[in-house]
């Protein structure tokens, strides 16, 4: 093969891959998108059952009012992670997060804390899309209308419009995205996807089952 028609063939093969990238760009925002829209009645939403116990009236959502250290400590609920009473899910993430909130906003604000809901779950939504697209791993109607089904499927519900279902949606979102940045580099062993799915999965099970929904006394 000639030089010109080497050069050729690459041009036409930057260009188709630019292509592609461009429309798994666009599955990946329009996925999100529906995921954000779909939970736009959210934002209306103050906070509701769990939301007080775990947001709230705990103090460690609080900067003024504990360390930081008392979210390595505590449970999601407040409570010495030791203590008989203590509901034992340890789940320090979302709580610092819902105390990034309060130390930025100055108090509990539920249409933020509810907002930054919706777009985890866009941001998951989004991740699923190039997840699937990566590697064409299927035809790219089937990674969309997957992506669709994951943003607007009812077992999400909770995790959208309750801003204690933020823990959930950090596993599944955080999940998606492990498993994307160890393809990206082709590093990712059969056994450690089979894992995370497996994670994600059971998060979903609880969902529809109503275990995420217990609540501390």
């Amino acid at each position: 093969m000639t030089t010109a028609k080497c050069l050729q063939a690459t041009a036409h093969f930057d260009r188709g891959t630019l292509i592609r990238d461009m429309f798994r760009a666009v599955c990946g925002v329009l996925c999100a998108l529906v995921a954000y829209t779909t939970y736009l009645n959210a934002f209306r939403n103050e906070f509701a059952f769990d939301d007080r116990l775990a947001i709230v009236d705990n103090a460690d959502t609080d900067s003024t009012r504990t360390d930081w250290w008392n979210l390595l400590v505590h449970d999601f609920w407040g409570q010495n992670i030791e203590s008989t009473s203590s509901h034992k899910s340890w789940r320090p993430v979302p709580t610092a997060t819902y105390r990034l909130e309060h130390a930025w906003l100055g108090q509990h604000i539920a249409w933020a804390a509810h907002t930054t809901n919706v777009v985890c779950h866009a941001l998951a939504t989004a991740a699923l899309a190039a997840y699937l697209h990566y590697g064409e791993r299927c035809r790219a109607s089937v990674a969309v209308a997957a992506a669709m089904l994951f943003a607007v499927h009812p077992v999400h519900t909770e995790a959208g419009t309750g801003v204690v279902g933020r823990a959930e949606v950090h596993t599944h979102g955080n999940c998606i995205v492990v498993l994307n940045a160890a393809l990206s580099n082709r590093c990712c062993p059969f056994y450690l996807e089979w894992l995370l799915w497996r994670v994600i999965e059971r998060q979903c099970a609880l969902r529809a089952s109503g275990g995420s929904s217990q609540r501390w006394h």
